[in-house]
């Protein structure tokens, strides 16, 4: 007889690789998908295990339906940077009407959400994972480059025919963006 011992814990707060947006019919529609796997020895006693979350829908950030909100990251975002004028100025930060990946469905608000409790939230189970200011500078910045990506406009050059991938790199520099995040770099903006 295999018995399982009640080994798995939930953890405390829910924290997905980014919030979920608002879309018409609900507020939290998942667009995550999670595989759990747990391993057991040949007792039954479990050993091992992973959770993997994968990203459902990549169609989300450069595009929303009408009275659809992009990731609750972006917005969290911006009202941390309300809350601190340094991190504002850093990264860029203007009102959410003015970024492309956040102004198409004309919804930028929502009663019933409070996108600046939501960013103290956000940075306190950032705190609670025991993140370095290190890596939440990463985050920050990543999310950030993102939505400074998103007012970026491309026009052909007709002297190239194709390739190069230079206009990519001149867009990124052009919109703000600064080096990836890595472990040795940690505030380059």
């Amino acid at each position: 007889m295999i018995v399982i011992v009640p080994a798995l814990i939930p953890p405390p707060f829910p924290l997905p690789p980014l919030p979920p947006p608002l879309q018409t019919r609900n507020n939290n529609s998942s667009r995550f998908g999670t595989w759990t796997e747990i391993q057991f020895n040949r007792y039954g006693t479990i050993v091992g295990g992973s959770i993997i979350n994968y990203l459902l829908e990549k169609s989300r950030i450069p595009f929303q339906a009408l009275q659809e909100r992009n990731y609750h990251i972006f917005y969290q975002l911006l009202a941390g940077g309300e809350l601190d004028l340094d991190m504002k100025r850093k990264y860029k930060l203007k009102d959410a009407e003015e970024f492309h990946y956040m102004n198409q469905s004309g919804v930028t608000t929502v009663d019933t959400i409070n996108d600046e409790k939501d960013w103290l939230e956000m940075t306190g189970a950032m705190d609670l994972l025991n993140m370095s200011p290190e890596e939440k500078e990463c985050v920050f910045r990543l999310v950030a480059g993102i939505l400074q990506l998103g007012n970026v406009e491309f026009e052909r050059d007709p002297k190239v025919r194709r390739g190069g991938g230079g206009g990519a790199v001149m867009a990124v520099r052009a919109a703000g963006v600064s080096a990836p995040c890595s472990s040795s770099s940690s505030s380059n903006s």
